[in-house]
């Protein structure tokens, strides 16, 4: 069943439709006293009170509650407290409620369609008066917002007579006189406006003794005159639309405000100079047949030199744009309910550009299905969200392309794709630095290929992206005043933020290059993921654009906390150096032990005790998921590593020896360059003999990999004579293995046994299983390619018996590679494509490219011998795909030749560039070895 009470006009109730009110006149006043006071206690005495003047008693007043629970749905509905009695009603079930909600809602005819007369008509006194004076108040605020609404947008000629019956309830009003005057002359009566403006002056002289507002003054001028009193045009504010490119996918998808649903407004977040304004004005351009009653905008200043605007300043102005010519309420929740009444079923849009928060934005929300809006913010106003149904559009810098075809549509000479490329990445692919750019290329004369190079040349280019006659055309203006909007804490994390590597970095590492509490640490991050200050990529590593780098960097070369900036590098160093310690004891058994290779490296167990617990990322559970982190960090290593100076060289020393066997394995050359010449560098400052040789190993090993053969010599056969001076007979024998490699891949493999001969004595002597194993791994290769299978398959075996003794997987498929190739020579094919396939799958469980590579030919060779062509090519394949990935032309040139071989019938012409492109690495590596000595 339904109840519903009714006050406004005389009281009703009503149980499922049905008028079931109470008859009796007293029963009635007990029904409207407990309504009055809206679910509240009313107490026996005050009832008695409004009943019989305080002469009743307490069993008439028991009668009456019991007459009155009769009539009620439930009698439960009539609670008995202490003292009193109190009414239960939902807002569902008074008309009040209902009027408050539909006139929230902006439906204020059918709140007014409510009013069946005064309110709690038929009862005097107190507290019944103040209700309805209340009622009354409230009613014509609304009836006031309804008919200026529609009297701009429906012929007033059918309002004249409404509102001339509200002037003759209330003669003194105003604003009532005005709609009436305005109707009234908007019809062709202007005769009757003027009669309408003097009643009104007649009428405050007579009772109040005053003369009529200014504004209604104003309106009585204009009719005496002539004027005409037009409804206001609908406005057309938005600015004009700015070059528009790589945001085809957001426009689309903002094209979905103007469909059938139900979200009308879209939030478009995003870092300073993103292109917000430009995509939602171009956006609010593009689809502008869809608002004919005009559109709004306002810079809400949210993140700006001036400050926020406020919304009572912006609801005023917009309200005088829709045509309000009245006085403004004073109170903002009115204001903001007047706006919301004169937009509710207009089909508009509503720029709110540069907002900085949800309370900002409030107010200014329309309600209806008419009007749509689209806000800008650097924050990401998650909490609108509590107040609105909302699209969010996230923009970040454009793509590659996008960014290159601004860049031609902004500069009107001719850009080749090189400089257009270069000044894209120099700008950070972001939308204002490129039309600031452009605007600079353009305006000095100087060009875009000049530009590039000037900015080239400047360490900070924010220093360079300054038109000068705007500030917010200067990228470092417009980056402040974001963050002049943080707090002092979260400025100082995003001062420090400038120190990540440019690859970004996890939570954990940017929570260690913070310190302190990692809780706050995490909140602070947030705080600047939500206003755009730090990125997150689909990764989970946080970081910042070139541009923002450079600004963050800045602040903290100058900021109060400079002194800081090396505690900070120390801290981020040594998560990593905590991070490889625990990958380097993961992978110690596939890969084989770390030799001590210096004597000024920090100790692992230091470098886990100086980590906190909350942000290591160890122990790791197995190989895999260590490997897997090094694949993750190991170029931002490279960075943090290469960042630090003289005060970390302990620990930098320690991090490149622990990443030394995965470097090794995977072809990450550029970041074994680095790492490797930065230990030289570090352990010839620090007067470690030791620790050079080792560097000066790794140098010439990666050397011969990028067949630089003549620097590989140099530096491994210095790497020679260091180890033996200093003893160090490990040392000895592994320089002597990687010059025996090299000659080997040179074509001189009797020089190789004859070296390696002397590195398995070496290893042999001291014991060390593990370099023993690789010794035999390696001189079974050159036995194979001296054309001694027996003796390759011997050392071969010699290798798999160290692998099998210490369990590295490493020498493991070293020795059956190396047994595999010797079985093909003794002409046992079917065996060695056995060995080979093995080599070749626990290369792939190691995901050791070189590995990879070697065991793949090797495997291609074996089957071709035994006439699985077609598997034999896809393993050639392969092996061309691994020793590109892994970057050795060495393994490269014999793969392409097998595989040319194959296709020499099928496929002629590829064969050929197969076989081209072989000739051509082989043409390099002899150049290799009479090639420069690299510094």
């Amino acid at each position: 069943m339904t109840m519903r009470f009714e006050v406004l006009g005389p009281l009703v109730m009503r149980l499922d439709g049905r008028d079931v009110t109470p008859r009796g006149a007293r029963v009635r006043r007990l029904l409207a006293a407990l309504l009055v006071a809206d679910g509240v206690r009313v107490t026996d005495d005050r009832l008695s009170e409004l009943l019989w003047n305080g002469e009743g008693t307490a069993a008439r007043l028991q009668l009456l509650v019991h007459r009155l629970r009769s009539t009620l749905d439930e009698a439960d509905r009539l609670v008995r407290e202490p003292d009193g009695y109190r009414l239960i009603a939902s807002d569902d079930e008074l008309d009040t409620a209902e009027f408050e909600r539909l006139a929230a809602s902006d439906r204020g005819r059918a709140a007014l369609a409510l009013v069946r007369g005064p309110a709690f008509d038929g009862f005097d006194g107190e507290p019944f008066d103040s209700a309805r004076n209340h009622a009354r108040v409230t009613q014509r605020t609304v009836r006031h917002r309804v008919l200026r609404t529609e009297i701009e947008h429906v012929d007033p000629a059918g309002l004249i007579a409404e509102i001339a019956a509200a002037v003759a309830a209330d003669p003194l009003d105003e604003e009532l006189v005005v709609l009436h005057m305005t109707a009234l002359a908007r019809s062709g009566r202007q005769a009757d406006a003027i009669d309408a403006y003097f009643s009104l002056r007649s009428a405050l002289a007579d009772e109040l003794g005053i003369d009529p507002g200014a504004e209604i003054d104003e309106l009585h001028r204009r009719l005496v005159s002539g004027d005409p009193l037009d409804p206001t045009p609908a406005p057309r504010q938005l600015p004009a639309a700015t070059a528009l490119v790589g945001r085809d996918a957001a426009l689309e998808r903002l094209d979905g405000l103007t469909g059938p649903g139900d979200t009308r407004i879209a939030v478009v977040s995003g870092t300073a100079g993103a292109g917000k304004t430009a995509l939602a004005l171009g956006w609010a351009w593009r689809a502008r047949r869809h608002f004919t009653d005009g559109s709004l905008f306002v810079d809400l200043r949210g993140f700006s030199g001036t400050g926020p605007r406020g919304a009572g300043d912006v609801l005023a102005g917009f309200v005088r744009a829709l045509g309000y010519r009245w006085s403004l309420p004073g109170d903002i929740e009115e204001l903001s309910a007047l706006y919301r009444s004169l937009v509710h079923e207009r089909r508009m849009v509503i720029v709110l550009d540069n907002a900085r928060s949800v309370d900002q934005v409030r107010p200014l929300l329309p309600g209806g299905d008419g009007p749509v809006v689209v806000i800008t913010s650097r924050e990401s106003l998650v909490g609108l969200g509590m107040h609105a149904q909302a699209h969010t559009e996230e923009l970040d810098p454009l793509d590659l392309t996008a960014a290159v075809e601004l860049i031609r549509a902004l500069v009107p000479d001719e850009v080749s794709r090189f400089d257009a490329e270069q000044l894209a990445t120099q700008c950070a692919r972001l939308p204002l630095a490129l039309q600031i750019a452009a605007r600079l290329s353009a305006t000095c004369g100087q060009g875009v290929a000049r530009l590039v190079a000037e900015l080239e040349a400047h360490r900070n280019h924010l220093d360079r992206l300054d038109i000068g006659d705007d500030v917010r055309s200067d990228v470092r203006t417009v980056l402040s005043w974001s963050y002049e909007a943080l707090d002092p804490r979260t400025r100082r994390m995003f001062r420090l933020l400038g120190l990540l590597p440019a690859q970004g970095a996890p939570e954990t590492a940017v929570v260690a290059l913070v310190g302190g509490d990692p809780g706050q640490a995490r909140t602070d991050l947030r705080s600047l993921r939500r206003v755009h200050l730090v990125g997150l990529d689909e990764h989970g590593r946080y970081g910042q654009h070139d541009l923002l780098r450079a600004y963050a960097r800045e602040l903290a070369g100058g900021g109060p906390d400079s002194s800081t900036e090396a505690e900070a590098r120390t801290r981020l160093l040594g998560y990593y150096a905590a991070g490889c310690a625990d990958a380097a004891a993961a992978l110690v058994p596939r890969w084989g032990p770390i030799l001590r290779a210096s004597d000024a490296g920090e100790p692992d167990d230091a470098a886990l005790e100086a980590i906190s617990p909350a942000i290591r990322v160890g122990p790791f559970p197995d190989a895999a998921a260590a490997k897997s982190w090094l694949d993750d960090e190991h170029a931002a290593i490279a960075d943090v590593v290469g960042s630090t100076g003289p005060e970390a060289d302990a620990r930098a020393i320690a991090i490149v020896l622990r990443l030394r066997p995965y470097l090794a394995t995977q072809g990450w050359l550029t970041e074994a360059r680095v790492l490797f010449a930065d230990l030289l560098e570090r352990t010839t400052r620090r007067d470690d003999p030791l620790g050079q040789a080792t560097a000066l190993r790794l140098l010439g090993a990666h050397d011969a990999h990028g067949i630089d053969y003549v620097s590989a010599t140099r530096r491994l056969t210095r790497a020679l004579d260091l180890s033996r001076t200093l003893g160090d007979s490990t040392g000895a024998a592994i320089a002597l293995n990687n010059i025996a490699e090299m000659e080997r891949l040179l074509g001189d493999p009797a020089r190789a046994v004859e070296l390696l001969d002397e590195a398995v004595q070496i290893n042999a002597d001291t014991g060390d299983v593990a370099r023993l194993g690789l010794g035999h791994g390696n001189l079974a290769l050159a036995h194979n390619a001296l054309g001694n299978h027996e003796a390759a398959e011997a050392a071969s075996r010699r290798a798999l018996e160290a692998a099998d003794r210490i369990g590295s997987e490493r020498i493991r498929s070293l020795g059956l590679r190396a047994m595999a190739e010797a079985k093909l020579g003794l002409g046992s094919a079917a065996e060695s494509a056995g060995l080979a396939r093995t080599a070749y799958e626990l290369a792939l469980t190691l995901d050791d490219v070189e590995m990879e590579a070697w065991s793949a030919e090797v495997l291609g060779r074996a089957l071709v011998a035994i006439d699985a062509l077609e598997e034999a090519e896809q393993m050639f394949e392969r092996a061309i795909e691994s020793s590109r990935r892994g970057g050795s032309l060495a393994q490269l040139a014999p793969a392409l030749r097998a595989l040319a071989t194959l296709r020499e019938v099928n496929a002629p012409e590829e064969a050929t560039r197969l076989l081209d492109e072989a000739r051509a690495i082989g043409q390099r590596l002899r150049a290799g070895a009479l090639g420069p000595i690299s510094p």
